[in-house]
């Protein structure tokens, strides 16, 4: 299997992202569309309860108002029959005579016209406008008569309108006793109907809540077993889990690597240099179940909630680097120089490797890291480093005669790289030449511009690799 080249990973993440962007919306529709969903089931509960809980007040408070109502009512009326009692009494001596007189006879005896009234409320004021009728014929057109100091013996009807009277002020007296007695218990017992319905409907309210909610789950579950499925379907398209084994061992095998000169004579494992694209998930998917598949299927590739997808410089199927450079962070980029160049020692055998420095801004300082390394080889830098444009001229006019001489005497239309070429003849060593060119364009005109055109457009292919800065 050829070595991964850059141009397939940047592929490859191109097409991660866009899945990732095609998916990520439909995952946060779908927890939105979930929670939404649950938010109205619940406040739709909080409703019903709440709307359940003010009516039962409201008939509760309406219960023990009519009861307070009704008790005081058939006191009210209690008190205005005792009151016309008096008055009659006061203004009719006959009647007070009879009431004295049938006090013992009739002291329990109830009016029988009452005696099977079951509206005790609706009888009190019966009861209170009859009284008010007979009280007021005979507080109004008294009849005393007083012959030879005998008192008139009145006639048989005003004797029992009286009785009558007497009776329906017991009448009174015992329904409003009644009343005092009843009224509680049938108040508690309304009351009590009342409680047992509210409890009834807020059993099935909860009951219809919790329904509703087993069956969202349900339907939220089976959406995202569809969704997921779709997701790992695409994943396994363009991530299957080997290639992530893969992914993770090329890049373990290379950071092992990295640190050490490579002293032999055959090419690790066709990489010259790894560097890694970042895929910030916190930042670009905005779905935690999504970010959590994709963390899962990338184990091995990640830092944190970071893809690091592995970029490596192949031998072939390479293009050169161009590093735009922040000039308020110039170091940055010099770093990545150097790791450039430390992964090109470590990759590439050291006797095969040539390394070209472009520098005419800094001097050569810009390689800092390698001064002593260029002291004990120096033939690994050319002896010299390029600093003016003279310099410059030379070296990528003597680079492209290179190239010339590789493509019409080695590859021809035959071979694509020089590394096909060393494979169809074992006896041929490959040479591998950086080429770091600093503070790029400075110092170049237009004929060394043209020189480095053709080296970004074949020099790869002859085994020359550029980093721009």
């Amino acid at each position: 299997m050829d070595a991964l080249t850059q141009a397939e990973v940047l592929a490859l993440v191109r097409e991660f992202n866009d899945l990732l962007g095609k998916m990520d919306p439909q995952f946060i529709k779908q927890e939105r569309d979930y929670q939404s969903r649950k938010k109205a089931i619940v406040a739709d509960s909080h409703t019903r309860l709440d709307r359940l809980e003010k009516t039962y007040q409201r008939q509760a408070d309406e219960i023990k108002s009519c009861s307070r109502e009704a008790l005081k009512e058939a006191k009210n009326i209690l008190a205005d029959v005792d009151s016309m009692d008096d008055q009659l009494l006061a203004a009719d001596k006959y009647y007070k005579k009879t009431k004295l007189k049938k006090k013992s006879e009739l002291a329990n005896v109830q009016s029988p016209k009452y005696q099977k009234y079951d509206d005790l409320l609706s009888g009190l004021e019966e009861i209170r406008k009859e009284y008010q009728a007979l009280a007021k014929k005979y507080r109004e057109r008294m009849l005393p008569v007083v012959l030879n100091d005998l008192h008139f013996l009145f006639s048989g009807q005003r004797k029992r309108d009286y009785e009558d009277l007497i009776m329906l002020q017991n009448t009174v007296h015992h329904f409003v006793d009644s009343v005092k007695d009843i009224l509680p218990q049938i108040t508690e017992e309304e009351l009590k109907q009342k409680r047992e319905r509210y409890y009834k409907e807020q059993k099935t309210i909860s009951l219809r809540y919790s329904t509703d909610l087993d069956t969202l789950e349900k339907q939220n579950e089976a959406g995202w077993a569809i969704l997921e499925k779709q997701a790992q379907k695409q994943l396994d398209a363009i991530l299957p889990r080997e290639f992530v084994d893969y992914l993770v061992q090329t890049a373990a095998a290379y950071c092992q690597r990295r640190e050490k000169v490579n002293s032999g004579s055959q090419f690790a494992d066709g990489i010259l240099w790894m560097s890694f694209a970042e895929y910030p998930l916190s930042e670009l998917v905005g779905s935690d179940r999504l970010r959590k598949m994709v963390l899962k299927r990338c184990t091995g590739m990640t830092v944190k909630e970071t893809v690091r997808f592995p970029l490596p410089i192949a031998c072939k199927g390479t293009d050169a680097l161009m590093v735009m450079t922040d000039p308020r962070f110039p170091e940055q980029s010099k770093a990545l120089s150097h790791a450039w160049l430390f992964g090109m020692l470590a990759s590439s055998p050291v006797a095969g490797l040539k390394i070209t420095v472009v520098d005419p801004e800094n001097r050569g300082t810009s390689v800092g890291p390698f001064f002593d390394a260029r002291k004990r080889l120096p033939e690994l830098f050319e002896e010299k480093l390029c600093l003016n444009a003279e310099e410059i001229e030379a070296k990528l006019s003597e680079l492209n005669e290179f190239i010339e001489n590789t493509l019409m005497d080695q590859l021809g239309s035959e071979y694509e790289t020089i590394f096909d070429y060393a494979q169809a003849h074992p006896g041929e060593k490959v040479q591998i030449r950086c080429l770091v060119v600093y503070d790029f364009p400075r110092g170049m005109n237009d004929a060394v511009l043209g020189d480095m055109r053709n080296i970004l457009r074949n020099g790869s292919r002859c085994g020359i690799y550029v980093m721009l800065l």
